[in-house]
């Protein structure tokens, strides 16, 4: 991608289009404002407006989306938040801190390629878990247990008399 990436920017500068890129694993917060999920996500940004490039991705189809304005009918369109709507609570920057955290464990464990969301729920379920096994045997019926209990100690019980039973003979 990156060099097509190039060769469009070459391409359509003389007509006064920018093109750029930003590295949504360290420019989080940029990346929040129009809601990238995957990479890599082509967008052209006009105004409050990003218009999302959902084509083949060729140097061809790249040019005939920018040029023109073509992006405004053929784009994906999507509110760009302002910056002062992207949540800067302590929740978000702790949000924020996990997700790196996540990103760096699924990383090495070569897991990487799974979505961020992905990664947020099979990390919810594991960490869930404990708990979960644990107000089931808080909540586990009395007389369950008991039942196989009783099932487990006349299992032992035979199986001591079958070793009774061979010894004798």
């Amino acid at each position: 991608m990156a060099p097509a990436w190039e060769e469009l920017a070459n391409e359509v500068y003389p007509k006064g289009i920018k093109v750029g890129s930003v590295d949504c694993t360290s420019n989080r917060d940029v990346c929040d404002r129009i809601d990238v999920g995957g990479y890599p996500t082509l967008f052209v940004l006009e105004g409050n407006q990003a218009y999302q490039f959902k084509n083949q991705r060729n140097l061809e189809n790249l040019i005939a989306f920018v040029s023109d304005k073509n992006y405004r009918t053929y784009g994906e369109k999507a509110e760009i938040v302002k910056d002062e709507d992207v949540p800067k609570s302590s929740f978000g920057k702790i949000y924020k801190e996990i997700s790196k955290g996540l990103e760096f464990i699924f990383d090495n464990i070569g897991l990487g390629a799974i979505p961020h969301y992905g990664q947020l729920a099979i990390a919810a379920f594991v960490c869930s878990l404990p708990f979960l096994l644990i107000i089931y045997a808080l909540c586990y019926p009395d007389e369950e247990y008991e039942k196989y209990q009783e099932i487990y100690e006349k299992q032992k019980n035979d199986a001591e008399k079958e070793k009774l039973a061979k010894k004798d003979k």
